[in-house]
Order: structure tokens, then sequence, then C-alpha cells
């Protein structure tokens, strides 16, 4: 992979958390109870505190734990989620929260991550774009490469991939 190398070329190694999933492995994904309710922490947060209709809490859920093939991307192969470590120490480089953290630094332009962070994400996310790569706006560590948000976002007029 092309971006790796251009990683490597920073001093950084770009690791592979997740890829391909079937579907037996992506819906169990939003079941722990500890997942739901971080998932409600945002919720709440952004809600101030009122508890919103079920409707909303499920758009939520499927946006950060995707369970519908059809916007799933990691269910037809067109996803990755990455960490990226230094080659020096083997530190992840900051991005301002840990990988799979859900809370609000979790979500690609977030304002509560340092200048660093976002710089590093912005370094990270162009890095990945220039290689058919895009970054999904709610995970800061998630790209996806045919998928539909990919497909729109390149304007590349292709059916996308599912």
């Amino acid at each position: 992979m092309r971006a790796a190398e251009e990683m490597n070329r920073r001093g950084w190694i770009m690791k592979v958390e997740d890829a391909f999933r079937t579907r037996d492995m992506q819906n169990p994904l939003n079941r722990p109870r500890k997942i739901f309710d971080a998932i409600m922490k945002i919720i709440l947060w952004e809600c101030e505190g009122k508890i919103p209709e079920p409707e909303f809490i499920f758009r939520r859920l499927t946006v950060l734990i995707a369970t519908i093939p059809k916007i799933a991307t990691h269910m037809s192969g067109s996803a990755i989620d990455i960490s990226v470590v230094s080659m020096k120490n083997g530190n992840e480089i900051d991005r301002g929260a840990d990988y799979l953290e859900m809370n609000e630094k979790t979500f690609m332009d977030s304002i509560f991550v340092s200048e660093k962070a976002k710089e590093n994400r912005r370094i990270i996310t162009e890095i990945m774009q220039e290689h058919g790569f895009y970054a999904y706006p709610f995970e800061f560590w998630h790209y996806s490469s045919g998928d539909a948000f990919a497909q729109s976002l390149s304007k590349s007029g292709k059916v996308a991939v599912y």
C-alpha cells in the first residue's frame, strides 16, 4: 500500500487495526453494554442531556456502529481502521485519543483535541486521500475507498462498493 510507504518516509508505521468484516463479525459490535453506554454518553452530550427520540438514537448507532450492509463499509471490504506509530519508539502518533475511544474526541474534526493531534489527523488524512482513501467524519481512525461516501467525495461517478 503506497499510503503506508508515504507514512514510512515520515518515520511512521501504519498499523491496520481492522478491515474486512463479515456480517457475523459486524452485527455484534453494537451489543456490548460499554459500547452502547459510550455512544449514549455522546448522544446525551450532543442533546444537552435531553433524551432524544429512538429514531435519533438508532441513526447515531448506525453511524458509529454500522449494522446495515449497504452502509457498513467494512462488510463490503471498502474500509480500514488504522493507527499510526512512530518508527523510533513504537508509540502511537498523537491523534488526540486512542483507537476505538468513543467520546467527543472521536470525531475527525473534534475541537476537543490538541493542535498537534489536529495536525497529525490532517497529515494522515492527506496521505490516505492521496492514495484513494477518504476519512470518515465520525471516527478519526476510519478510512474508506470505493464506498458510497468515498465515491461521493471523490466525485468519481462510479457505483459504490456494497
